[in-house]
């Protein structure tokens, strides 16, 4: 069972391995696929915060993935 910390949104509630929950869960990925997927959280890392990027992110999310909601 993982336990949640407070104030910190869930996107952040693992460690610097990507693993949750402790010695168990994480997630596999290909050796090739290691690096493109490396790039793309340092990417996602600067724009998780900016507004522009969010705004457009929203809106898309609201008229085509069918919600109105917000995951990140």
């Amino acid at each position: 069972m993982i336990k949640l910390k407070k104030k910190t949104p869930l996107i952040d509630q693992h460690d610097k391995f990507g693993f949750y929950g402790n010695k168990f869960g994480g997630n596999y990925c290909a050796e090739t696929m290691r690096k493109p997927i490396e790039d793309l959280s340092k990417l996602f890392e600067k724009l998780r915060k900016d507004r522009k990027f969010l705004k457009k992110r929203d809106h898309y999310f609201k008229h085509y993935l069918g919600g109105g909601n917000t995951f990140f």
